[in-house]
This record gives structure tokens, sequence and C-alpha cells, in this order.
């Protein structure tokens, strides 16, 4: 996968800030130096706080969280290019059958 971030450079992330529907919307994301497996924190203006499960391998970029009554999955596939993620976030109220919430493509621009 193209500029996959190292557990070391992923330590050094600043998180971002941004703004999506009219609110406030806040992402910090660390890495668990035992396990490379990274936690990303999310707040919003709703007060909304949600800890998500994040990893990055072999191009496919995956963060869940398992609550009862309203699990989340996020499913990202770099594209050859690198230059683009096509992904999808899914939720489910029970763990095991799952709805597509919506699709995404995030695209780098150089």
């Amino acid at each position: 996968m193209a500029d996959t971030p190292s557990p070391a450079a992923a330590r050094r992330w600043p998180g971002s800030t941004y703004s999506s529907g009219g609110g406030r919307c806040s992402r910090r994301s660390r890495v668990d130096d035992a396990t490379d497996e990274f936690t990303m924190l999310y707040a919003d203006g709703r007060g909304v706080q949600r800890v998500y499960r994040m990893t990055f391998a072999e191009g496919v970029w995956t963060l869940w969280r398992d609550a009862p009554g309203f699990h989340q999955r996020f499913t990202g596939t770099v594209g050859t290019d690198g230059d683009t993620v096509d992904a999808r976030w899914e939720r489910s109220e029970d763990g095991v059958t799952w709805h597509v919430d919506f699709a995404l493509t995030y695209t780098r621009i150089r």
C-alpha cells in the first residue's frame, strides 16, 4: 500500500479536526506500541464520543467498534495508483447482520 504510515510515524500524527454537516468533528489516531494496532478517538458537536480500533494491512484500511445495539465498521481499499481509497461504512444492531450505511471514495490531489 502506498504511503502506509509506520507505527512510529503514526505516533507523530497530530490528529485532525474538520467540519461536517454544519458541526465540528475531531479525530485522533494513535498506535499501541505493544500490538501495532491503532486506536481512533472520535468526537463531534452533538456530544458523541466513540473509540474505534483501526488497522492498515495489505492495502486495506479497517476501522471498527463493537457497541451493544450499534456496531460500526469501515473498510477502505487503496487503489493500485496509491491515490484513491474506495470505502464504505457499515452498521449492525447485532454484530452479525450488516447494512451499508454509505460508500465513499477518498482521492489524493497532487
